[in-house]
């Protein structure tokens, strides 16, 4: 996760990134796995393999949004569990709550 950020954000955003997290009301980095059960559900729902076990650990965490970039990212896949967002819908979100 640190890799990506460090990445994909500046030193300014990676600060407010940051600063969020430290005002958060709950922040939890977890690595559940999900049930294999979950993740032939979600192949059959149309998600590639790979795709599966992520939407099958997020399920499993109760994430309620994704923020993702890649515009395609299982947008083929009915009725998911959370919501996928692009950072600007979060910032927008977070600017008028």
């Amino acid at each position: 996760m640190l890799i990506e950020l460090h990445r994909n954000l500046s030193r300014g955003e990676l600060r407010r990134v940051f600063g969020a997290l430290e005002t958060a009301r709950e922040c939890r980095i977890d690595y559940l796995s999900g049930e294999p059960v979950r993740v032939t559900y979600w192949e059959q729902s149309g998600a590639k393999k790979g795709d599966a076990v992520i939407v099958a650990q997020l399920e499993a965490a109760g994430v309620r949004f994704l923020v993702s970039e890649n515009r395609h990212f299982l947008s083929e896949v009915r009725g998911l569990p959370f919501e996928v967002l692009t950072s600007e819908q979060v910032l927008q979100i977070l600017k008028n709550p």
